[in-house]
C-alpha cells in the first residue's frame, strides 16, 4: 500500500528529532515512565512528556499505566524490529563511514564542519549511546 509523501515524513521527522530518537533507543532496553527517561536521557520531564506524545500518536510507543506512573515500551510489531534491523544496517554501514570520515577530518562527521557547532557533535555523540566507538 503506497502512501503520499506527508504521511511518510510524519514517520520520518519523528524519528529524526534527536531527542525523540534518543527515546526511542532509551526504550530499546525495555519499557520506563517518564522519570527514568528523564534520568536515563539527561532531558527535563517537560521535553520528554512532550516527545512521547508525538512518539505515541504516531504508534511508535506505547504507554500502559501501572499505579501512579505510565509506562512507555516501543511498539513491538513495527518499531522494536525495524530499530534492530537500523542497527544492523548501521553497523554495516554508517559506522565505516564515521570511521573513515574520522580518519579523513578529524571529528569532520560525513565533511561538515562542526567546529563551529560543537553541541551538534555532542549530540551526535549522545544519540548513539555516549560514545559510537562502543557501538561500531
Amino acid at each position: 500500500m503506497k502512501h503520499t509523501l506527508p504521511v511518510y515524513e510524519i514517520f520520518f521527522t519523528s524519528l529524526a528529532n534527536p531527542n525523540r530518537l534518543q527515546i526511542v533507543l532509551s526504550l530499546q532496553e525495555g519499557s520506563k515512565n517518564v522519570t527514568e527517561l528523564c534520568a536515563h536521557t539527561g532531558f527535563e520531564q517537560t521535553m520528554v512528556s512532550h516527545n512521547l506524545k508525538r512518539l505515541e500518536r504516531c504508534g511508535m510507543v506505547f504507554a500502559e499505566r501501572k499505579g501512579k506512573h505510565k509506562y512507555y515500551s516501543l511498539n513491538k510489531e513495527t518499531i522494536k524490529p525495524l530499530i534492530k534491523m537500523i542497527d544492523s544496517h548501521v553497523s554495516e554501514y554508517c559506522c565505516k563511514i564515521m570511521e573513515e570520515n574520522k580518519v579523513m577530518n578529524g571529528n569532520n562527521v560525513m565533511g561538515e564542519n562542526r567546529a563551529a557547532d560543537g553541541n551538534k557533535a555532542m549530540d551526535e555523540n549522545k544519540m548513539l549511546g555516549g560514545n559510537h566507538e562502543k557501538h561500531c
